[in-house]
């Protein structure tokens, strides 16, 4: 399939999502059913976007072993980069320092284009594909040969669905369920903030919401939820902090533990998403709740 068709087949299922979403969350407002119907329509966003990280693991894996074969084409070659950069595995600025890895605030604008002008960039100055892979570890930037087990290991446990319990969990405390401020403004349900030194670099500024507490705090603005529960997963998948959490999933899924059972145990990685010390037990107590009704949906 072409990247024509698969743009065109993604639009038709982002429309369905749409659409499903909104028919479950259009009564949250008034509803005694607040929470089922927030659990029901967010089931479907986080079902979409882990369908399209399952699909990033798998095109990455096959098109390494295009590179090594060299059978892969230049379509293909732009994916391999543009993936590996999204995930944090490629550096999207070889020689800074400072927005040196993707991250929303290191982009002038959230859309697919912006990712391939970085990927155009980068195969510009290395015409051969990418070499490596990069990953953090103690603290410190470490690359990997492309073709090496580490590597493919690294891909495995990075690029890989954030299961639906924990993301639906997260997102409803994050947001009280649909109710707060930065969730009904800015489309964000996690509540995923940056940190200025100065307030003045908030104020007005159209990626973010000042907090109010903490003025130098600024909490993201999404143009729609498909946007905020992606860049919640890629928190997950390639945050330093959550190295813990890919490898509670990973062991979880190597064992075939169910979702809601992979969730909780996902959960014990969480500790420095929030200043709360409860949060990691809200979180799993929160995980049994919304398990009880997700299969309902």
């Amino acid at each position: 399939m072409n990247t024509t068709q698969n743009l065109i087949t993604k639009k038709k299922c982002q429309f369905f999502l749409i659409f499903i979403a909104l028919f479950f969350l259009s009564n949250i407002a008034n509803s005694s059913e607040n929470r089922k119907n927030f659990i029901c329509g967010y089931k479907y966003v986080f079902e979409y976007i882990n369908s399209l990280i399952t699909l990033d693991r798998h095109s990455t894996l096959a098109y390494i072993d295009q590179l090594r074969n060299n059978t892969i084409t230049e379509e293909g070659m732009t994916e391999l980069v543009v993936t590996l950069m999204r995930y944090r595995l490629l550096p999207i600025n070889e020689n800074r320092k400072k927005c040196r890895y993707y991250s929303y605030m290191c982009i002038p604008v959230h859309t697919v284009d912006t990712v391939y002008e970085f990927a155009e960039t980068y195969l510009q100055n290395n015409p051969a594909g990418p070499d490596s892979c990069y990953i953090r570890s103690n603290g410190r930037e470490k690359t990997i040969p492309i073709f090496d087990e580490g590597c493919r290991e690294a891909i495995e446990k990075r690029i890989r669905a954030i299961p639906t319990p924990l993301a639906v969990t997260q997102a409803g405390l994050e947001s009280a369920w649909g109710t707060s401020n930065f969730s009904n403004k800015g489309n964000n349900l996690f509540g995923i903030q940056t940190t200025f030194a100065s307030a003045k670099q908030t104020q007005g500024n159209s990626k973010c919401i000042a907090a109010r507490r903490n003025t130098k705090r600024c909490v993201y603005k999404f143009n729609s939820i498909e946007t905020s529960a992606f860049i919640y997963s890629q928190l997950l998948n390639s945050g330093n902090a959550y190295i813990s959490l890919r490898e509670y999933r990973y062991q979880a899924e190597t064992e075939n533990d169910n979702p809601c059972d992979t969730a909780s145990k996902m959960a014990n990685g969480l500790s420095r998403y929030a200043e709360d010390p409860n949060y990691v037990q809200k979180i799993k107590r929160t995980i049994k709740s919304v398990c009880q009704i997700i299969d309902s949906c």
